[in-house]
């Protein structure tokens, strides 16, 4: 799991951007693995099946705050 803090957006952010370009580069069998785990080994019988949708879950599981980061990062840009 992630332990940085979405108080400090830019960082959180190139933090979820490097994380999923290097899962991307993973097989999708690690990708499994890695779902799997971050689910905490719990059986799922539907969930993500293609590559794109395994790397958006795991970033989704690990950095559940990106949406706001992204938000944050934008309004201290613009004000």
């Amino acid at each position: 799991m992630n332990t940085l803090n979405p108080e400090d957006p830019k960082a959180y952010i190139v933090a979820h951007d490097k994380r999923v370009v290097r899962l991307d580069r993973l097989a999708v069998a690690h990708l499994n693995t890695i779902y799997s785990d971050a689910l905490g080994n719990t059986l799922v019988y539907t969930g993500p099946m293609s590559r794109d949708e395994l790397v958006a879950a795991i970033a989704a599981i690990e950095f559940p705050e990106i949406r706001a980061a992204r938000e944050a990062y934008v309004s201290l840009m613009v004000g």
